[in-house]
Order: structure tokens, then sequence, then C-alpha cells
């Protein structure tokens, strides 16, 4: 913006914002001022920032504003009414938030909950998988290595047993030669 300013008959030319600078100090003033709890004094400059500050400047200082004016009344949080009041309870705003974070919470914890259940459910799973795995490497190792000695036992050593049974059998008859067992 461009502004004229007259000094004792000179007039000057400057371009820049108009009260930028000043409104700033005010809002800064104005918050030392509400912290200090001098509400009137507060008032006075944050009504001159409104008047002549930035947007941002404008809307920070109608916060403090609404908050002088909240504090002036009395009013120390705002409240909501059930729509039946004569048997509702008031709540603060302040109740209602904390509602709100409690919900948050209890749906995280909730959450974290499903999610560590279905990550244990995953571990068994592969815990399940690595056993199965492990029982079938082992069956397959158990098949190579005793189908060939059962093999073995079966073409080798069943005859040879086959064969002492037979030998057995001819010693058990061969002292009897000659005798008959049947009567006569």
């Amino acid at each position: 913006s461009v502004g004229v300013l007259a000094l004792l008959g000179t007039v000057v030319l400057y371009s820049g914002p108009a009260f930028a600078a000043s409104a700033a100090k005010q809002l800064a003033k104005g918050i030392e001022l509400y912290n200090q709890n001098k509400m009137e004094q507060a008032m006075d400059e944050f009504i001159d920032v409104m008047v002549n500050g930035t947007t941002q400047e404008v809307a920070q200082a109608n916060q403090y504003v609404n908050m002088i004016h909240n504090r002036i009344g009395g009013i120390q949080s705002p409240v909501e009414v059930a729509a039946d009041y004569a048997e509702g309870a008031v709540r603060t705003l302040d109740n209602s938030v904390a509602n709100t974070v409690n919900q948050a919470q209890t749906q995280a914890n909730d959450w974290a909950a499903v999610q560590q259940q279905q990550l244990q459910q995953d571990l068994a799973a592969q815990e399940q998988a690595v056993q199965n795995a492990w029982n079938t490497q082992t069956q397959n190792l158990q098949n190579a290595v005793y189908t060939p000695v059962q093999d073995f036992q079966n073409t080798v050593y069943t005859p040879v047993q086959n064969a002492q049974e037979t030998l057995a059998q001819i010693e058990a008859i061969k002292p009897n030669q000659g005798k008959c067992s049947w009567p006569v």
C-alpha cells in the first residue's frame, strides 16, 4: 500500500504495510496484558489489532477478545446442555473432549490387541509350517536310509533266516533216522 505523510507542508510518499509492525507489537502487548490479568488494557490493544492487523493477527486478537469476554462474564468453560435439560445433566466440553480422547485411546488399544493377536496367529502358523517341513524332511531322510536297509534285509537276511530254520528242521529229523516214530 502507498501512504502519504504530510510534515510541515512537505508531502512524503512511502510504500509498505501501513500498520503491520505496530499491529504485531500491539498484539504482543495485548497478550502480555492478558497474561497479567489486565483485561481492559488488553482489550484496547486487541481491538486496535483487529482494526489495523493482518488476517492472522486479527484472528488471534479475536480469540483473545473472546477469552476476555468469557473470563469477564464468568464463563470458565463452555457447557453442552442435553435436549431434555430439565432432567438431563450438564456436561462441560472438557468432559466431551476427555471422552473423545478416551474413546480414541480405547480404539487404539483394541486395534493394537487385534494386531497382536493376528501376529501371534501368524507366528503360530509359521512355526507349524516349519515343524511340518521338518517332519517331512525327517520322513524323507528315514525313507532314504531305512528303505534300502529294509530291502537288504528282505533280500539277504530273510533267505538266510529261512535257510537256518530249514537246517534246524533237518537237524531235528537226523537223529531219528532209521527209527520209526509210528506205533507198530
